[in-house]
Parts: structure tokens; C-alpha cells; sequence
């Protein structure tokens, strides 16, 4: 019953990172030009080919999900450190060799293999130990809605406006609106999505009926 109840609970955390992940994806990836132009100046939009290799990189470790948590949780410390081992060396042997020759994105493309490798290979590990299920539909629901608006807003918004600071935000804050209004549109929640919502009420002693409601 343990085993089945921390499956459960993996697969449920895992759909709420990619759910909550998701705008940050494609937010950085269709933005990052700006978004390196308003945090830091015009000199660092030439690093926006790498942030966007990184934050997909990185984004494998949302797909994979707690995986490292859930290894810890059956003792297999020994096998999470000889993971993140293989990873670090991997990742020294290719910015040893991609640095020297293409700088700034020879270290992202360099980093990405090897989170790829730690996450990928972390998550067949929990998946075998678990054996938790993936919904395709739910993930292919969530995607839909997350990709959808950025596009609109990319291709028929970017290029009539000047993104600045505030008119990113605002546009972030539209995005995120569009993109909850289509999960629930799409029915893209579970009732295990509610036993979480009702635990975060419970524990911050804020009130989510609202949310509640909507996504019943």
C-alpha cells in the first residue's frame, strides 16, 4: 500500500511541475532575447542560443520529475551518487572539449548532455522501482495549453510592440491567464489534483474553494 501511495504521490507532483513549468519553458524560449536584454543589457542577447539550450535541459528534470526523492526513499543514496558522477565527468569531458572552440554555447551544449543523462537515467530507475503510470492525454492536454497562447502572442504581439520590462510582465500575466483558463476548458485535472489543493489549504490555512470549484 506504501509502494502504490508514493507512486501515486510521484505521479501526481510530477504533473504539477510540468504544469507549473510549462510558461517558464515557453516564456524563456520564445522571450529570451528580452528577457537577457532587460535583466542584464543588450550586451548579453548573444547568450540567448544558450539560456534556451539550458532551460530545456533543464526542463528534463521536471519531466523526470522527483525522481531523485523517491530513490532516496528506498535507500538507493550509493546508486544516486554514482549517477551524478558519471554525469559530472560527462559534463567536464565535454566542456574540456566544446569550451576552447565555441565559448559561451559549447558550455550550454556541453552542460545538456549530461542533465539529460542524470535525469533520463534517474527516472527509468524510479519508474521500474515505482512502477507509476504516465497519462499521455493529460500531458498532451497540459502542452496544448501551454504552447497555443505563446504562440499567438509570439507571432502576432512581439513584433507590433516594444518589449520592456512592463510590457513583458503584462504579457506573462495574460499568457498564465489563458493557459489555466484552457486546462480547465480541456478538463485537464484529476481528483488527486484536489486531495493536493485541499492539502495546501489545509497547511497555509488559506482558503481555494474558487480553484476548487473550477477545476471539479
Amino acid at each position: 500500500n506504501d509502494h502504490k501511495e508514493i507512486a501515486r504521490t510521484y505521479s501526481s507532483v510530477s504533473r504539477w511541475m510540468f504544469i507549473l513549468s510549462l510558461p517558464v519553458l515557453f516564456t524563456v524560449l520564445f522571450f529570451s532575447e528580452e528577457i537577457l536584454k532587460i535583466l542584464f543589457g543588450e550586451a548579453y542577447i548573444s547568450g540567448a542560443f544558450a539560456l534556451q539550450i539550458l532551460i530545456l535541459a533543464y526542463f528534463a528534470r521536471v519531466v523526470a520529475g522527483p525522481a531523485p526523492q523517491a530513490l532516496m526513499t528506498f535507500n538507493k543514496t550509493k546508486l544516486l551518487f554514482y549517477i551524478n558522477s558519471i554525469a559530472a565527468i560527462i559534463n567536464f569531458v565535454l566542456n574540456y572539449i566544446l569550451i576552447p572552440k565555441y565559448g559561451l554555447i559549447g558550455a550550454a551544449i556541453a552542460t545538456a548532455p549530461s542533465l539529460l543523462f542524470r535525469d533520463c537515467t534517474l527516472f527509468i530507475f524510479a519508474k521500474v522501482k515505482l512502477q507509476f503510470k504516465y497519462s499521455l492525454k493529460l500531458y498532451f492536454k497540459y502542452f496544448v495549453s501551454a504552447i497555443s497562447p505563446i504562440l499567438i502572442i509570439f507571432f502576432f504581439i512581439k513584433e507590433k510592440i516594444e518589449i520592456n520590462l512592463f510590457t513583458l510582465i503584462m504579457i506573462i500575466i495574460v499568457y498564465l491567464i489563458i493557459y489555466f483558463t484552457l486546462l480547465i476548458i480541456l478538463q485537464s485535472f484529476t481528483e488527486d489534483d484536489l486531495m493536493i489543493i485541499c492539502a495546501i489549504e489545509k497547511k497555509t490555512g488559506i482558503s481555494l474553494k474558487l480553484i476548487k470549484k473550477l477545476i471539479k
